[in-house]
């Protein structure tokens, strides 16, 4: 017989006709290791069960073999779930239906480590975590549970729903983002409002939490009761409500942005509807802010929902008018400024006011013909030309914007001012490109007539030594080294300027007085050589020389006859010369003497 363990004794009885009674006992077999004994065997294993017959009538016993086989187990994990990388350790549960002690096993540690129970997150990525029991001597080892547990990076998750309590019963509707919620129709001066929870289901804080309405109507569909919380932790919520309070009659559109750190519902929205049913008082939706020019026609219409019948307004600018029926306001301003007002829409359910702002800018002068400009010279100042001409209006006065800029020779673009004489109404204008001949310089030479200098002196640095008020090129003539004829002679420089904003060429001239050379006479020696009276003069003593071509005239002349020298003195000689160039030399004398001695007479 096969028997299955399951805790109790497997005790067997046995009967016979007529037998009164009968002993039971059991002993183990095989490689099971149990003594005879009277007990009934509970574990598994295998086994001889004996009854001898205890009636003193009979005389008998028989045996027979059976099996206590090994119960089968079954294995529970509870669930491990998803998990979250920088999370702390978790405690894994298993058990046995056998109550055995159970063991557990991570398919890639590197994932997850196991000590015993308790798991260790490492890194990002999936693994297996099975449970296992490998049996005991009652039990069969029992079938493996796996669980893939994934670690991935923890998140905010946000999570919105319409929170209606009905008897104390709160009941959630969770909403997707983008999705709709009709608000149904409200009359004037009524409101309708709606309570909502944001929750963090999440495993990391949700952050950064900001509640905007947006849409067509955002004013129709104020947020209410919201704490101005910023964060949730995992798990925790927070509660908001909208109200639908509208501002005029008709269909009304909103959206409700909720910003967090959410990473796939950033923004997370849900588009509210609804509507005002019924009369409303007006509503302006035209700007407050209403801007205009001096001198330039204006025109702006009020506008308002719900059909206003009339309109009215207060603190108009100078020179605006309203037409009460349509709501116009028209006309030329004519003061600038900035100011407050205040303007009005009625109809049958009321009237509205709004405070607005009128913001008249300076008018911009109109010119009809800009001034013309006189020409300066170069190294004047634009300030320097006189502005002519010019209308303008209103009145005012042209300037120029830089008038110590110093422009170069030619066509020059300068930037010019109207200055309007009512500067607070008006506006300054400018012309950046009125063109202001600019003339050449002409540069000043300083040339004073040179020393006189005597025929044969050539020309230097000291007769040709002009100088410029700019930098430059000085060209002579006659040129360096020449050499001039006596007399009054002319010189002339032609100057060309570096600078190209000069004119160029300029010439100028001096006078240079050349004065005629003296020749240089020589006569030697001095006395020259004795006569012996009656000896004539001849060239023998009238010898002179010159440096320079001409002719001697001697006193006495040659072939003279002069008397012995009376009281020891010599006869006195002279001459004349004449040059041949007698443009540039001057006529010269020379003196010298020449010794008579006596005569011998003959006889």
């Amino acid at each position: 017989a096969s028997l299955v363990y399951d805790g109790s004794a497997k005790a067997y009885t046995a009967s016979a006709p007529g037998v009164s009674g009968f002993r039971i006992t059991y002993v183990g077999r095989n490689t099971t290791s149990y003594a005879q004994t009277t007990t009934a065997p509970v574990n598994a294993g295998e086994y001889t069960v004996t009854a001898t017959d205890t009636d003193p009538n009979y005389d008998g016993s028989r045996s027979a073999d059976f099996t206590i086989v090994k119960a089968p187990q079954s294995l529970t994990m509870d669930p491990i779930g998803p998990r979250y990388l920088g999370f702390s350790d978790f405690t894994l549960v298993g058990q046995s239906s056998a109550g055995l002690p159970v063991t557990f096993e991570s398919s890639d540690p590197r994932v997850i480590q196991l000590t015993g129970t308790s798991a260790s997150i490492l890194s990002l990525g999936s693994c297996d975590i099975t449970v296992r029991q490998g049996g005991s001597e009652n039990y069969l080892a029992a079938n493996p549970v796996t669980e893939t547990v994934t670690v991935s990076v923890p998140l905010p998750e946000i999570e919105v729903a319409l929170s209606e309590t009905r008897s104390g019963v709160e009941t959630l509707t969770w909403l997707t983002s983008g999705a709709l919620q009709n608000l149904g129709g409200v009359a004037y001066n009524r409101t309708r409002t709606y309570s909502y929870t944001i929750r963090n289901a999440g495993q990391i804080p949700l952050t950064g939490l900001v509640l905007s309405m947006g849409g067509a109507n955002p004013v129709d569909f104020p947020i209410m009761f919201w704490s101005g919380q910023t964060s949730l932790e995992p798990g925790q919520r927070a509660n908001f409500s909208v109200r639908l309070a509208p501002t005029s009659s008709g269909a009304k559109a909103g959206i409700l942005s909720i910003s967090s750190n959410d990473g796939d519902e950033n923004p997370f929205l849900v588009n509210f509807t609804g509507s005002g049913t019924g009369s409303f008082p007006p509503v302006f939706t035209s700007s407050n802010f209403i801007s205009g020019q001096v001198g330039v026609s204006f025109s702006f219409q009020l506008v308002a929902t719900e059909n206003p019948t009339s309109y009215g307004a207060s603190g108009l600018p100078s020179g605006i008018a309203l037409n009460t029926t349509t709501g116009l306001l028209a006309g030329t301003p004519n003061a600038a400024g900035t100011n407050p007002g205040t303007v009005s829409a009625s109809n049958a359910a009321g009237s509205v006011s709004q405070t607005v702002t009128f913001a008249i800018a300076r008018g911009t002068p109109v010119i009809s013909a800009w001034p013309t400009a006189s020409a300066i010279s170069y190294g004047q100042a634009v300030g320097d030309s006189v502005l002519s001409g010019g209308v303008a209006n209103p009145a005012g006065s042209f300037l120029w914007i830089n008038p110590g800029n110093r422009p170069n020779a030619g066509a020059s673009s300068q930037s010019l001012a109207f200055l309007p004489a009512d500067t607070n109404n008006y506006e300054s204008v400018t012309n950046s490109s009125l063109i202001l001949m600019v003339n050449k310089a002409v540069p000043v030479i300083t040339w004073t007539n040179p020393v006189a200098i005597t025929y044969g002196t050539a020309l230097t640095t000291n007769q040709l030594n002009a100088s410029a008020s700019v930098a430059g090129n000085f060209v002579y003539s006659p040129t360096n080294g020449s050499v001039l004829n006596a007399g009054t002679n002319t010189l002339t420089v032609v100057f060309t300027a570096s600078n190209t904003n000069y004119v160029s060429p300029v010439t100028n001239t001096v006078t240079l007085v050349v004065n005629k050379a003296t020749p240089v006479l020589t006569w030697t020696p001095n006395p020259v050589a004795g006569l012996t009276y009656p000896e004539p003069l001849s060239f023998t003593q009238l010898n002179a020389t010159s440096t320079v071509a001409g002719s001697f005239s001697y006193s006495p002349g040659p072939t003279a006859v002069l008397a012995a020298a009376i009281g020891g003195l010599p006869y006195p000689l002279s001459a004349v010369f004449t040059p041949t160039d007698t443009n540039n030399y001057s006529t010269a004398t020379i003196s010298n003497a020449v010794w008579v001695a006596k005569g011998t007479p003959v006889i």
